[in-house]
């Protein structure tokens, strides 16, 4: 406890902290208010709200005692106090009170050392998400590409970090405070790395070092749980940084021989130090387009691959609920143009259907295709095994699901299969709902005439980053349909011009895609639950049947087998290479 206030301490030794990083530390006397913590909170069990008063206005300055506004506040706090104590509800309200009027009394601080609440903004109460933006200048913190206040993926710590340090560091301070490592590079913080503190006069804060927690040290821990979030400690000052040159990284880690628990044991720092593992790295910004960071690679120069895409980023169909929607084909049917199905089997499953037929469902096949999800991706190749989906849309139009009479009419085995779980698919939130494309109760999302192009290059937005070119596939009822690529999948089937790309084009955009720099980049720039082609500025030209280096990528990429697929990656890379060069 300092003057009133309660705070996480660290011993300081030969004037340097445990992360071993000097700053100038100004130690600041307090005013009193705050020392007679226990006293106020006697004084709220007296359930006299103008005593309790008149004990705070007693502590403020003259200058305080003189604003009516703050006097007005007072009166009304003192008399909630005294009326959460009658409720029982009193519990650390003076506590937490004193806490922040001292702190709000302070300015200037040289350090701030800070964990706050990684909640994202999406999951806040709707009131209290409406207050922080009638207080707080969000405008120059979240993504400006639409959405609520940007994007809704956004956490409270950034919104937090920008005010803390707006309000209380001073001009030689340093923000110390540890935070998701998707900071670095989710679009929702794409405002929020430029951390403008007065936009109107371009005063910013810079990034200057981070320390970067790595697997399989997970010194978190929730209900004896460990917390998988990665994380970073980010250092943040005034003093101006070139990002496109990097800043420095620290890496730690622990030996996977050594347990989080025998570190978290550990009674100083300097014990735990002989567990860690630092390694040292860099992190920069690559493009002129994008705060994005890309951490460092000994082997690979990013930034000769930044530029510009001549193809439009879709993603795969998106299936609410997916256990309804993906089924998996048994055997063949008595009926004519019909197969039998059962249901798909998850390994962590949302919605149940239990409602399937002992031999399977015996279902129509117009509007069934052959699926392929993202884990059967692997790089130039794809085993979709013998999985289906139901995609009640003609090929024709995509704009509006086959309606429903129609359905009923010449599918009625499907209609009914769907409309017999139509609390199910209802039961799907409001905001999936906004995304549907039709009004049919069976209508989905994320689907075009993009969809059902006759050549797609479909690579994997988690995980391990790869690609491959889907074509139709013969189904086990023997008819030749074009496969549908689903959720978690990135999709490209067209130029920016909106038409398709061509055999030979598939596979020279994913010879690029499967290349070892843009793998390396990919995946050192985004975090491994979400990459992003739309925010990677990678340089992907149209395809050109006259420029040799394109025809020997497509090549290369279409004769490629499973053992040659590292030697492969290498000669694209540096074909690659050699067409960045040129552009």
């Amino acid at each position: 406890m300092i003057d009133g206030i309660e705070c996480y301490s660290y011993r300081i030794v030969n004037n340097k902290l445990p992360f071993e990083a000097v700053f100038p530390v100004r130690f600041v006397k307090s005013a009193d208010f705050g020392k007679n913590m226990n006293e106020l909170q006697s004084l709220v069990k007296t359930d006299k709200a103008e005593i309790l008063y008149m004990s705070i206005f007693s502590q403020l300055t003259e200058k305080e005692k003189n604003s009516d506004l703050l006097k007005d506040k007072l009166i009304k706090m003192s008399s909630n106090l005294v009326e959460l104590h009658k409720n029982h509800w009193d519990g650390v309200w003076v506590r937490i009170i004193t806490n922040f009027m001292m702190i709000a009394r302070f300015s200037e601080f040289d350090l701030i050392v800070g964990n706050p609440p990684w909640v994202k903004w999406e999951h806040l109460p709707a009131a209290y998400a409406a207050r922080i933006k009638e207080f707080c200048d969000v405008r120059h913190i979240f993504c400006n590409d639409g959405g609520q206040y940007g994007g809704t993926q956004l956490n409270i710590c950034a919104l937090i970090a920008n005010v803390t340090a707006s309000n209380w560091l001073s001009k030689t301070g340093t923000l110390a405070f540890l935070m998701p490592d998707s900071l670095m590079s989710q679009n929702s913080y794409e405002e929020f790395r430029n951390f403008y503190i007065d936009y109107e006069n371009n005063v910013r804060l810079y990034l200057n070092n981070i320390d970067r927690w790595l697997a399989p040290l997970r010194p978190f821990r929730y209900e004896d749980q460990p917390v998988t979030q990665d994380f970073n400690t980010y250092y943040f000052s005034y003093r101006k940084e070139d990002y496109r040159k990097g800043i420095p990284v620290r890496n730690i880690s622990r030996s996977r021989k050594i347990s989080d628990d025998v570190i978290n044991k550990s009674a100083s720092y300097e014990e735990a130090k002989q567990y860690l593992l630092f390694t040292d790295g860099k992190v920069l910004q690559v493009s002129e387009n994008s705060t994005a960071f890309s951490y460092s690679s000994d082997e690979f120069d990013y930034s000769a691959i930044v530029g510009e895409t001549a193809y439009t980023y879709r993603t795969g169909v998106e299936f609410t609920p997916q256990e309804l929607y993906m089924l998996n084909g048994i055997g063949m049917s008595k009926r004519k143009n019909h197969f039998c199905f059962k249901k798909k089997d998850f390994a962590l499953s949302k919605y149940k259907i239990d409602d399937m037929p002992e031999k399977g469902w015996d279902l129509p096949t117009e509007y069934i295709y052959p699926m392929l999800t993202a884990p059967n991706i692997k790089p130039f190749f794809y085993d979709r095994k013998n999985e289906y989906c139901i995609v009640p849309y003609s090929e024709k139009n995509v704009k509006n699901p086959v309606p429903e009479e129609e359905m009923i009419s010449s599918n009625k085995n499907l209609y009914l299969y769907l409309s017999k779980h139509i609390e199910l698919i209802d039961s799907q939130s409001s905001k999936s709902k906004m995304m549907h494309r039709g009004k049919e109760f069976y209508s989905l999302s994320k689907i075009g005439s993009y969809t059902f192009a006759p050549y797609i290059v479909a690579a994997r937005d988690n995980s391990n980053f790869c690609a491959t070119v889907v074509k139709p596939s013969v189904t086990d009822w023997n008819e030749l349909k074009q496969t549908i690529c689903v959720k978690h999948t990135i999709i490209i089937s067209q130029k920016k011009d909106g038409s398709f790309i061509s055999e030979n084009e598939a596979y020279y955009i994913c010879g690029i895609l499967n290349s070892d720099i843009v793998k390396s980049y990919i995946e050192n720039t985004f975090k491994s639950n979400g990459y992003s082609l739309n925010k990677s500025n990678l340089n992907l030209p149209e395809y050109d049947e006259k420029n040799p280096l394109h025809v020997q990528i497509s090549s290369l990429a279409r004769n490629v087998t499973v053992d040659t697929v590292q030697s492969v990656t290498g000669k694209i890379t540096e074909l690659y290479l050699q067409i960045c060069t040129k552009v």
